[in-house]
């Protein structure tokens, strides 16, 4: 009886183990991803500020975008924590039209995103706060603007 217990107890935990290192070995994964990223050299970077109407005038931003213009990272400071029910959602700007490039929550004012999609010619991107898990077209006023993409 006594070493049935064992033996379940150790299969118990042989799956726990298990579990962990695949967890483990995904964070690394994603972390070698977002290495790979930011010693990749730049081809653009868009500075992110709040636009005069911004009800949160001390947020910043900067997109990195990577040189095949499709990966890009997005890094924020001074943004308020996200509310309940509540995420910041990128906007890509192609021809005065925005494009979702996906939400994200922030906690301390910190905030990073790191996404493999990005349209053809976009010119701008937006932040906005909207409903989580994102929406198709902005419904809140823009918080962070970025218009003028430097080349590097």
């Amino acid at each position: 009886m006594r070493l049935a217990r064992l033996e379940s107890e150790v299969g118990r935990l042989e799956a726990a183990a298990k579990a962990e290192r695949e967890t483990l070995a995904a964070a690394v994964a994603e972390l070698e991803r977002q290495r790979d990223f930011v010693t990749a050299r730049a081809a653009l970077v868009f500075d992110l500020r709040p636009p005069g109407t911004s009800p949160q005038p001390t947020a910043r931003g900067r997109l990195w975008v990577a040189a095949d213009h499709q990966h890009w990272q997005l890094e924020v400071a001074g943004l308020a924590p996200t509310p309940a029910g509540r995420e910041y959602q990128v906007w890509f700007l192609v021809d005065g039209l925005p494009y979702s490039g996906g939400s994200f929550a922030v906690t301390a004012g910190r905030g990073a995103l790191v996404d493999a999609q990005m349209p053809a010619g976009t010119s701008g991107v937006a932040l906005t706060l909207e409903r989580a898990g994102g929406v198709p077209a902005p419904t809140t006023p823009r918080l962070l603007v970025g218009d003028s993409p430097v080349d590097l």
